[in-house]
């Protein structure tokens, strides 16, 4: 096992390594899918032989690697992009488990879970829906294929959010997402979070957040809800609530 990384060109027939920028974690079998210009690697088995919870973007405009978020040390599974997600399907660890990267907030969060148990499964995203096929199913040692061919289709994240600040309130709104039943209020006072969700299945645009205290710096995140989870968090948007001066 190694850390090198090499770039195909079909226009010369030429495998390059890149020796000056292996990937950060020395890894078998990883999953790996490109999104934004961005490769991004995840999981499989460390060096030890045990799995691995790194994920790893690689820019080839910079030629660098940018360690993210970890999830838990998992393989046997795949992933592919969504939209403005990373999907994370299958694994040695809860095998119908769906879970989404947001690189922007570089935050994991569940997703509805797959009809059967899928151990090595294979995705791609057409139209905005993932599709899964293949795999095994039950346990690892199984070696039942899964002949299903299943797709999620996943709700969008709200978008256009605002933060208007007032005496002690702070009201958001944002665009409507179709097929949303709900949505979850998120603040941090940190810009890129992490958030803690301080209102649950809001019914929709706009909210007024009165759990606010005057001079603080707050950055809210929105997501929508429906009967299959929860999408992505929205755009970042911030407010200090300020009191009202006195002549």
């Amino acid at each position: 096992m190694d850390n090198k990384f090499e770039v195909y060109d079909p226009s010369t027939n030429i495998w390059t390594a890149l020796a000056s920028s292996p990937i950060p974690t020395g890894i078998d079998y990883p999953a790996i899918t490109k999104m934004n210009g961005k490769i991004y690697v995840g999981g499989g088995f460390a060096a030890n032989g045990n799995g691995t919870s790194s994920i790893d973007s690689y820019d080839p405009l910079t030629n660098t690697w940018t360690s993210k978020a970890a999830d838990a040390k998992y393989y046997f599974h795949d992933i592919e992009a969504v939209g403005n997600e990373i999907y994370r399907v299958g694994a040695n660890i809860n095998p119908t488990q769906t879970k989404a990267y947001d690189p922007i907030a570089n935050f994991w969060t569940i997703k509805a879970n797959l009809n059967v148990s899928r151990v090595l499964p294979n995705l791609v995203a057409i139209g905005g829906k993932l599709y899964a096929l293949g795999g095994q199913s039950g346990s690892i040692t199984s070696m039942n294929a899964v002949q299903e061919l299943i797709v999620f289709d996943d709700l969008i994240s709200p978008s256009n959010l605002t933060a208007n600040a007032g005496n002690t309130q702070v009201t958001l709104s944002w665009t409507a997402v179709t097929g949303a039943t709900g949505y979850n209020i998120k603040r941090s006072t940190t810009t890129g979070g992490p958030y803690t969700t301080v209102a649950s299945n809001v019914y929709g645009s706009p909210y007024t957040d009165t759990t606010v205290t005057n001079g603080i710096t707050y950055y809210y995140v929105v997501t929508a809800l429906n009967a299959s989870g929860e999408s992505g968090n929205s755009n970042e948007a911030t407010a200090t609530p300020m009191g009202s001066s006195v002549c």
